[in-house]
Parts: C-alpha cells; sequence; structure tokens
C-alpha cells in the first residue's frame, strides 16, 4: 500500500492516502523512508494506536512503533487527542504536500474536550502547545500527553486542582515536531525554570526525555500487550497509569506520603520527587521486585481468567 501511495504522488494530479493499524508501520517503513526523502506528499492514517486494542492481543498492540515513525527525520507525526484536533491534524496533512504525514489515531473512545475552556486545537500546528496554564501562570508542574493520555493529563490537573495544588498541562503530539528547532515557542510551553514535569503515553517512553529533562520523568509501557478486553489490558498492564484516580489517591492516602508541595518547600531533589509526586501517577511506590511481583501476580491473572496465554 505504502509503495502504491508513493507511486500515485510521483505521477501527480492527486493527494494519496491510506489507512491501516499503528502495528504495521513496520511493514511500511522503507516506503515510508523513501516517500520522506522523496518528499512525497502522502498521507498515512494509522489507527488502533495503543493496547487499547484490546483481543487482537500483541500482535495487534502497538508499543515501539510510534518511537519508530518518530525516528525518521522530518516525517511528521501527530496522535491527536480529541475531535478538534483530528480535524486540525487533517488539515495539516492535507497541506503538506511536500512531506508525508503520519497520523495515528485510537481505536477507544475518547472525549471531546470544550474549547471554550480549553485552549483552542489549531495550537497543534505548532507541535505542541499549552492546553490549560496554571490561573496565576507559575504552574509548579508540567504534565505532557498525548492522543487518548490527553484526557489522563486533563483529570489530573482537575484532580490537582481539587487539592489546591497549582498546575499546568499541555499536549504535545510529537518527538519530531516544530517546537524542537524554534528557541522562544519551546521556552513558552516547557519553560526552563520548571523542572518537574511528567510526560504520559501508552507506548514506548523512547524520546521523551529529551522534553522531561533530568528533572522529570516519562510513563509508557516498555512490555508487550496481552489478548483481553482493551479496558482489561489497560488496567492490568505493566505501566500502572492505566490505574483509575481513586485507587491512586486512595492508594496515595493509604502509604501516607507527603505532598509534593512539602517535597519542593524543603527543596527536595528530582529523586525525592519522582519517587513521592509521581508515586501518586504509577500508584506504586514500590522496590523494583515490589514492582517485578506484581506485574506477574497480574499476568497470572490474566491467564486464568482468559484461559490462554497472554
Amino acid at each position: 500500500m505504502a509503495a502504491s501511495l508513493n507511486g500515485m504522488a510521483a505521477h501527480g494530479g492527486i493527494l494519496p492516502f491510506g489507512s491501516t493499524f499503528l502495528m504495521f508501520s513496520d511493514y511500511m517503513r522503507p516506503a515510508i523512508r523513501l516517500a520522506r526523502s522523496d518528499g512525497a506528499g502522502v498521507i498515512y492514517v494509522f489507527t488502533h494506536d495503543s493496547i487499547g486494542v484490546g483481543e487482537d492481543g500483541p500482535t495487534h498492540q502497538p508499543i515501539e512503533q510510534l518511537a519508530a515513525l518518530r525516528a525518521i527525520p522530518q516525517l511528521v507525526v501527530i496522535r491527536p487527542g480529541d475531535a478538534n484536533e483530528t480535524a486540525v491534524a487533517w488539515r495539516v496533512a492535507i497541506e503538506s504536500r511536500h512531506r508525508p504525514v503520519a497520523l495515528a489515531l485510537t481505536r477507544q473512545n475518547v472525549a471531546t474536550l470544550d474549547r471554550n475552556q480549553f485552549a483552542p486545537a489549531d495550537g497543534l500546528r505548532r507541535g505542541a502547545y499549552v492546553l490549560a496554564d496554571a490561573s496565576n501562570g507559575k504552574p509548579d508542574v508540567v504534565l505532557i500527553g498525548t492522543g487518548s493520555e490527553v484526557g489522563l493529563v486533563v483529570a489530573a490537573r482537575q484532580k490537582l486542582a481539587e487539592q489546591k495544588f497549582r498546575r499546568a498541562s499541555f499536549q504535545c503530539r510529537a518527538g519530531n515536531c516544530t517546537i524542537c528547532s524554534r528557541a522562544e515557542y519551546r521556552e513558552s510551553v516547557l519553560p526552563s525554570s520548571i523542572r518537574p514535569r511528567l510526560a504520559v503515553e501508552a507506548a514506548l517512553p523512547q524520546g521523551w526525555h529529551r522534553y522531561v529533562g533530568d528533572g522529570g520523568d516519562v510513563i509508557g509501557i516498555e512490555r508487550f500487550g496481552a489478548s483481553a478486553p482493551g479496558n482489561v489490558v489497560m488496567e492490568n498492564s505493566a505501566s500502572p497509569w492505566s490505574t483509575s484516580w481513586n485507587g491512586l489517591w486512595g492508594y496515595w492516602k493509604n502509604r501516607k506520603c507527603a505532598s509534593p508541595s512539602w517535597y519542593w518547600e524543603q527543596g527536595s531533589s528530582a529523586k525525592s520527587w519522582r519517587a513521592n509526586w509521581c508515586g501518586l501517577f504509577l500508584a506504586a511506590k514500590f522496590t523494583a521486585e515490589e514492582r517485578h511481583l506484581r506485574r506477574v501476580a497480574k499476568i497470572k491473572a490474566l491467564e486464568k481468567r482468559y484461559g490462554k496465554s497472554v
């Protein structure tokens, strides 16, 4: 399919596009790379972009595919977070006549954000934008999300607001985005003075560390998925960000962790911040061994429930 799209683009007269599961971009990679090197105006509409695919299992659940696409020099990769961003992403793709564009769309339902309360989706054109800033313009932490995880970041911001904790969040669509080369705009979105940053994406974390820096952290997936309903896979994934917010806060209170603001007031190190503040998100202030045992127990529970190896 990808090779055919290149041929149609070379012939001219049309704007070719093709669609398939994101997982199958691996088969298309040589043709996608050729399209970029030739400056071909091709659009790839990839769907089923995470472990939320569900019962199709690990063979159809992309993990490293987003990172692989972003590694192709100057390939535009967009993972929109709601219907508004998807519309803007499609316009960006149509207007990009001299380079290919890859759209990564989710299978599961996601909420459409009220743009009267959040920034206009047109900010996606610049690669990343402030979705919701702190009320006083001076955030304590930057939350980063893409695609279906934007909703999780928004929920995190709301939960922090309930706890009377200053907050900011923004949506960043890709590692290969214009924010990389425009220093002034990048500073407005990722202020260098704010070191606590947390990026959340249901994919391999590779590439995100350049944005969170040594004072931040990344929550992603570093294992293959499982054959089970999408919501079950999410709930039992090795990536603990999938845990419900009620469970996160319940765990945080039961563990009696100090508040993140307390650690900053004490001038704690980035390590202390990650261990306690990110513990709120990770729902796991465990040792490496404890996390491993917890993961194994979940996998065994899935195997017992569905009668197959996951």
